[in-house]
C-alpha cells in the first residue's frame, strides 16, 4: 500500500509539549495523530475524540490538525468497556478551499496512542461499526460494540494501513478483501481531494429509499449497509490517482469486504 508513515515521528515531535492537561488526579492518555488523504495532509480538520458505550458517546477532547495534518490531545483514561474513536470534520487538501464534505473516522487503541485518520480507516470503521453508527455517533451494548471495534483492527491498523488479518494470507492477495477495502477508500479520496466530485459519489452511495449522504463517512456507512446497491456505478467513479492499492480490476457484484479466517 502506497502510504508514507514518517508523519508518526513528526506528530510526536511537534506535539509532545503542546497538549492541554486535564484533571491532574485522573490517569491521562496522550494521543498523537494525523489527518490525511493517503499520504497528503488534511489541514485545519476539526478532530473530536469520543468514548462510546451503551449510551450517548461522550466527548473526551477536541483539537484541530495543523498545516501538515498532525494533531495532539490529552484526555482521561476510559473504562475497559468503552470504545474510543475519533472523527475528523472538514479541512483542506493542498491549500484548496476547506471541504465541508470531509468526515473521516478511526478507532483508537493503545498503547502506543497514535491515530492516523484517513479514508481507509473510515471505510474500515463504517464497516466494522455499521450497526452501531448514526451520523458520527457510535453507541451500543457490550459485548457487541467492543467486538465490532476489535473487528476494525482486522481491517485497519492505527497507522492507517491495512490490518494484519486483511493484509496477510489467507486474505492479502489471495482474496479480493483488501482490494475492495482499498477501492472504497480511493472512492472517498476522490471527494476528499476534490469537492466537485462529491455529489456523484453521494448519489451513487444513496441507499434505495434512503437519504443521500452529505459527507464521506455517511457515504461509506451507506455502502456498508447496502453493499449491493450500486457497485458498478461506484467502481466507475474511482479517481485516476489512487492513494490506496491494490484495487479491484473490475466492478464487483457487491461492495462487500469478506474476510477469511483460519
Amino acid at each position: 500500500m502506497s502510504l508514507r508513515l514518517g508523519a508518526v515521528a513528526v506528530a510526536t515531535a511537534l506535539f509532545a509539549c503542546a497538549l492541554a492537561a486535564p484533571d491532574a488526579d485522573a490517569a491521562t492518555v496522550k494521543l498523537y495523530g494525523r489527518v490525511a488523504s493517503g499520504d497528503v495532509a488534511i489541514a485545519g480538520s476539526a478532530v473530536t475524540i469520543y468514548a462510546a458505550s451503551a449510551g450517548s458517546p461522550r466527548v473526551l477532547a477536541r483539537t484541530t490538525s495543523n498545516s501538515v495534518g498532525n494533531f495532539g490531545a490529552r484526555y482521561e483514561e476510559v473504562g475497559a468497556s468503552e470504545v474510543v474513536y475519533a472523527v475528523a470534520d472538514g479541512g483542506s487538501v493542498r491549500g484548496h478551499r476547506p471541504n465541508a464534505a470531509i468526515r473521516l473516522l478511526t478507532v483508537i487503541a493503545g498503547p502506543p496512542r497514535f491515530a492516523q485518520i484517513n479514508e481507509l480507516t473510515t471505510v474500515a470503521g463504517a464497516g466494522a461499526l455499521a450497526q452501531f453508527l448514526d451520523g458520527k455517533k457510535v453507541s451500543g451494548p457490550k459485548p457487541g460494540l467492543p467486538n465490532a471495534a476489535a473487528t476494525f483492527f482486522n481491517l485497519a491498523s492505527p497507522e492507517g494501513t491495512p490490518g494484519d488479518v486483511i493484509g496477510l494470507p489467507p486474505n492479502g492477495d489471495e482474496t479480493e478483501a483488501q482490494a475492495t477495502l482499498d477501492s472504497l477508500a480511493d472512492l472517498l479520496s476522490g471527494c476528499v481531494r476534490d469537492a466537485k466530485t462529491c455529489d456523484a459519489l453521494f448519489k451513487a452511495a444513496k441507499p434505495a429509499g434512503g437519504a443521500k449522504p452529505k459527507n464521506t463517512l455517511a457515504a461509506a456507512h451507506a455502502i456498508a449497509l447496502d453493499p449491493g446497491g450500486n457497485p458498478a456505478e461506484l467502481f466507475g467513479l474511482l479517481p485516476s490517482t489512487k492513494p490506496y492499492t491494490p484495487v479491484l480490476a473490475s466492478a464487483p457484484a457487491a461492495s462487500t469486504i469478506a474476510l477469511k479466517y483460519t
